[in-house]
Order: structure tokens, then C-alpha cells, then sequence
């Protein structure tokens, strides 16, 4: 597939296998530094600019940005399987939706704690 994501399955249950995108993610994006695991929950520290771009270059997304609510910024993306709400205001979490959008937050995860405990 392109753009560095390859087709994996997850089974949903046993007779019923739903393919997903496995998200190919570049630790070394500079804008990696901005995402942060805290209690749990993934938080983006730093303005929007920054985050389109991890969308778009570290996470090889595209779609349109919209802003559905006051506080909260939306990245949805072309295909709809993956969309991403950011709300700023309100200790700048991220939630993650869409078909695709708990294997994305999976692999954020990992990457997040991995990177925490690197720190420490």
C-alpha cells in the first residue's frame, strides 16, 4: 500500500476478520516531540500548524481539517476511516475515531511510552 502503511487484520471475532491500515509511523518527526502520553490519555503540546503537519508528514494522512465545535479541531481523513479530534482548550487531548482510528491511536501509544521511558 502506499505511503508506508500495509494492510493487517484484526478479528473483531473469530469468524469475522475486518482489515485495517497498520499505521508506518517516523519516531525521528521533529513534530513527534509534541505528543505526549499523560494519565493515559494522548495530549498534543503545541499549536495546530504543528499538528497538521505530524498528520500530514509523520502520519502520511490526508484529509480536511474542520472545526465542529468551538474547542475542538477535526481531522477527517479522504477515505473517512481515521478521524482525529483535537481539543485544544481542554488540556489539548486527542481522540481518535473512524475504522482505523483505534490501530492509529494504538501505535501512538506505544510510541508515546516508549519515548517516556526513554526520557526517565
Amino acid at each position: 500500500m502506499a505511503g508506508g502503511r500495509l494492510p493487517c487484520s484484526s478479528d473483531a471475532d473469530a469468524a469475522h476478520i475486518v482489515e485495517t491500515e497498520c499505521f508506518s509511523l517516523n519516531p525521528e518527526s521533529s513534530e513527534l516531540e509534541y505528543l505526549h502520553l499523560i494519565n493515559g490519555k494522548l495530549v498534543w503540546k503545541n499549536d495546530l500548524e504543528s499538528l497538521k503537519k505530524f498528520v500530514e508528514n509523520a502520519l502520511e494522512l490526508q484529509g480536511k481539517w474542520l472545526t465542529p465545535a468551538g474547542s475542538t479541531k477535526q481531522f477527517k481523513s479522504s477515505n473517512g476511516n481515521v478521524i482525529i479530534n483535537w481539543y485544544y482548550k481542554k488540556q489539548h487531548t486527542l481522540n481518535f475515531q473512524g475504522r482505523d482510528g483505534p490501530a492509529l491511536k494504538d501505535k501512538l501509544l506505544g510510541i508515546s511510552s516508549r519515548e517516556a521511558r526513554r526520557d526517565h
